[in-house]
């Protein structure tokens, strides 16, 4: 199974269309494991999923206190992914207890929501990919004109990050790109999909981001020999070169941190 899912125009990351379609399911069965009580059940139902997703986020903010401590706000960018599943789901089961008077419904119930958890986290494991070469393409530029191979990274890991100004996703999340490659010690390559460099330069400009980190591909060879199109997304490349890893969509200060202390790991 692919990264990303297209429906019509729209793109959809393959992980977090699983997490939706999980949610209706346990929806769908709090309405038929007691038809005749379909209403409460159904609103507890709801309760417990709005109860869990909350609990989740809170706890996935404090196991990485430290990326959101840097701004705040990025707690409530909940579009970006950053959900505990297991605090998340003992949080759902405690608010059937408590919802649900019926044993026998609230037994059915908490059924219903150990089934969609596992079928989900085994969905997960199905879908991941794996390692794949990272693909061979022409040299990029810098914005001074400067050729710049992704070969002389070889032997050591790297982030990818393929963006163009006008996506807004890429809009959102290039200043904390910009900010943590100054001090990574991964290398994390901004490369700009599809313009020239007088178009990047005066984004950046506009917005006050630093270019050190910024690469020009205006053809667009990586992401058309990566086959998805989709901006922004976020390859993370083991010193082997290859891709281990993927992210579709805007991406958290949390998630990319987490990702590159795994590529260290994995060095080591």
């Amino acid at each position: 199974m692919t990264d990303v899912i297209h429906l019509g125009p729209l793109a959809l990351a393959t992980d977090r269309l699983l997490a939706i379609g999980g949610i209706w399911a346990f929806l769908l069965l709090m309405m038929l494991i007691d038809p005749r009580r379909r209403q409460p059940t159904s609103r507890a139902g709801w309760i417990a999923i709005v109860i869990g997703l909350v609990v989740a986020r809170l706890a996935y903010v404090a196991f990485n206190w430290r990326a959101f401590s840097t701004d705040w706000s990025t707690v409530f960018a909940f579009w970006q992914g950053g959900f505990a599943l297991w605090p998340g789901a003992i949080a759902a089961g405690l608010s059937l207890l408590f919802t649900l008077r019926d044993n026998r419904t609230c037994g059915r119930a908490i059924i219903a929501l150990v089934v969609c958890v596992f079928g989900f986290s085994a969905m997960q494991i199905m879908i991941q990919q794996p390692s794949r070469p990272l693909p061979k393409v022409a040299a990029f530029h810098r914005l001074d004109g400067q050729s710049v191979s992704i070969d002389a990274y070889r032997g050591k890991p790297i982030v990818i990050n393929l963006w163009a100004t006008w996506c807004p996703p890429c809009r959102r999340e290039l200043p904390m790109l910009a900010d943590v490659a100054k001090t990574s010690p991964v290398p994390i390559l901004l490369i700009d999909q599809g313009e020239d460099a007088a178009r990047v330069s005066a984004f950046l400009a506009q917005q006050k981001i630093p270019g050190d980190a910024v690469l020009l591909d205006p053809q667009g060879t990586l992401s058309t020999a990566l086959g998805n199109g989709v901006f922004p997304t976020t390859l993370f490349v083991d010193s082997n070169g290859a891709v281990t890893a993927t992210h579709i969509g805007e991406i958290s200060r949390a998630a990319l941190l987490s990702r590159i202390a795994k590529l260290q790991k994995d060095k080591t």
